[in-house]
């Protein structure tokens, strides 16, 4: 059975996307980067709907237009909904919850564009390992998660969290645990925020043959 795959996004508008990366390289080195980090991330998952149904979600609705023309860019048929909510938590609660009123047979899996290392492999792992846990998480180098599956909504999980510290990822385990959710652990991988974040990313020897790794190092001499 296929696993639902939601990709957060936003459209790559000038000034609006990796903000605290553009205050160290600049706006237009910042929205070549995530632009780029997107459409890897696009690419990966448009190659797997064998097993997986992907659904983009979008940060602002009024781009509705802007992100299906670049999506489609991946896909010919592609699903694409606006993200609803107040903040980062209520908005992921929101699309698992539409997910499952969809497709309520599926686990699904979110994730989001700022991670380079994020691959199919890694997709299919949480998938195959959600077929024995409850929760599987992907702990990212920031404290923070770069993925989250599940069988079935636990609301609880998005609600109280510290967003945008370092606590997500501890905080969220420890709502999982005392929900008794059987949780399986990723290996961590490195969001990419922060120039420091990029820096990070590019020693790992892993990064040398990474189709994003000479575009990292070339903007990165804009800091």
């Amino acid at each position: 059975m296929k696993t639902s795959l939601l990709v957060f996004a936003r459209y790559p508008h000038l000034g609006k996307v990796k903000t605290r990366l553009a205050a160290s390289i600049g706006d237009v080195n910042a929205k070549e980067f995530y632009t780029s980090c997107a459409e890897l991330t696009y690419q990966n998952m448009y190659s797997m709907t064998d097993e997986v149904d992907v659904t983009i979600y979008y940060s602002e609705r009024l781009d509705e237009y802007l992100m299906k023309d670049w999506v489609d860019m991946f896909s010919e048929s592609n699903s694409i909904i606006p993200q609803s909510g107040n903040d980062l938590g209520e908005r992921m609660k929101n699309a698992f919850m539409q997910t499952f009123d969809r497709f309520p047979h599926q686990s699904a899996i979110i994730i989001g564009t700022d991670t380079p290392d994020i691959t199919p492999e890694i997709i299919l792992q949480a998938k195959h390992l959600l077929e024995s846990h409850d929760v599987v998480i992907g702990p990212a180098n920031d404290g923070g998660y770069y993925l989250l599956g599940m069988n079935t909504l636990h609301a609880s999980l998005f609600e109280s969290i510290d967003w945008s510290t370092p606590k997500v990822y501890e905080q969220t385990i420890q709502k999982a645990e005392k929900l008794n959710c059987n949780v399986a652990i990723l290996e961590q991988l490195t969001d990419i925020d922060t120039v420091d974040d990029m820096q990070l990313w590019l020693q790992q020897s892993t990064s040398l043959t990474h189709p994003l790794y000479n575009i990292a190092s070339r903007l990165i001499t804009y800091e």
